[in-house]
């Protein structure tokens, strides 16, 4: 900011004072900037939405556009205009004009019926933060901020040497095919070829966790900047390198190799954000809605249809995005370690 210098006789304008910055000019976009709301499942236009833009309402037309009548800023800093929408069917967005390519807005579906989507799910399984289990205990569900990877993104993955040449290392492989896959080709998992990577997998419990949770594994998130960066996929001394594999400790459950990539593929969809649901099939089920451990592993062999959706909505939202669907006010999170056990009660 630039000081005048007033005494006898007047004076001139003088520069920044020392050690300042002088404030940026705010970036507007101009009237008459057509701006679109869409769906952010099938990207087909919301029309008859109603639209607020720093202050002045709009009502998007048959073709999900609206055109601005009044200049609207934009950026982190100064901080662009408040956007709330709202649109019959979708949930209630807000956010705010962060760049001057901000022109189109993904509202989130409330539900999407043909693949299984609905409001529980998206909050249980996008926005919880319980770290045991299962979201409804406590009421956790709905209360976290949206937690994802950066994309487009390729993670190494390193397992045991043990696993190395052994059908154990196949069924690892394949765990990262199907969480790939999921993703929609935004992350990418492969062998990093040793036992170090961006996502580690040990062998170290003995069928509880060390505060004496019976778990089936769990995933420690490493999350910087907001994103998770990594982290490490911890997994029961069961055997898996021989075959079959040992019973599970304590317990006298069989297990079969199929076991481990479905538990390998369940961590690293906490990798990618997902938290778990209570739906009866799906790679992020719990325990808690099946009679028998075999029964939980054998429900999740595969990533639903609305699994893969609502994966694919989060990766569409900035991470903290709160429910039901607001990012204006984020704050990026500084570094720190989350851990998401899989309970086996």
């Amino acid at each position: 900011m630039s000081l005048a210098l007033v005494g006898c006789g007047g004076g001139t304008p003088a520069g920044p004072a020392p050690g300042s910055a002088p404030v940026p000019s705010p970036v507007q976009l101009p009237p008459l900037t057509v701006l679109s709301v869409i769906s952010g499942d099938d990207g087909t236009p919301v029309a008859g939405a109603s639209v607020q833009v720093g202050g002045t309402n709009y009502s998007t037309d048959s073709a999900g556009q609206f055109s601005l009548t009044a200049a609207a800023s934009v950026g982190p800093s100064p901080r662009g205009a408040a956007v709330v929408i709202e649109a019959p069917g979708f949930l209630p967005r807000r956010t705010r004009l962060r760049t001057v390519a901000d022109l189109q807005f993904a509202l989130w579906p409330a539900s999407i019926p043909a693949k299984g989507v609905d409001e529980k799910l998206t909050m249980s399984l996008i926005y919880t933060s319980a770290a045991h289990c299962c979201p409804d205990e406590g009421g956790y569900a709905g209360r976290a901020g949206l937690l994802r990877m950066r994309a487009p993104r390729t993670l190494s993955v390193g397992m045991p040497d043990a696993y190395v040449g052994r059908a154990a290392s196949e069924r690892v492989l394949e765990a990262l095919t199907t969480a790939s896959e999921a993703s929609g080709g935004l992350v990418t998992f492969i062998y990093s070829g040793s036992t170090a990577g961006d996502v580690q997998i040990k062998e170290v419990f003995t069928g509880t966790t060390p505060q004496g949770i019976p778990a089936a594994g769990y995933f420690i998130a490493r999350i910087e900047g907001g994103y998770i960066q990594g982290g490490e996929i911890t997994l029961s001394k069961a055997g898996w390198a021989s075959s079959p594999p040992a019973t599970w400790p304590g317990a006298g459950w069989h297990l079969e190799l199929q076991h481990l990539e479905n538990i390998v593929a369940h961590e690293l969809g906490h990798c990618l954000g997902l938290q778990h649901h209570e739906e009866p099939v799906g790679m992020m089920t719990t325990f808690r809605s099946h009679r028998s451990y075999q029964a939980f592993l054998a429900a999740t062999e595969l990533f639903t249809p609305p699994e893969i959706a609502l994966l694919a909505l989060a990766y569409k939202r900035l991470p903290g995005n709160q429910f039901p669907d607001s990012d204006d006010e984020v704050v990026a999170s500084s570094g720190r370690r989350r851990a998401l056990v899989c309970v086996l009660r």
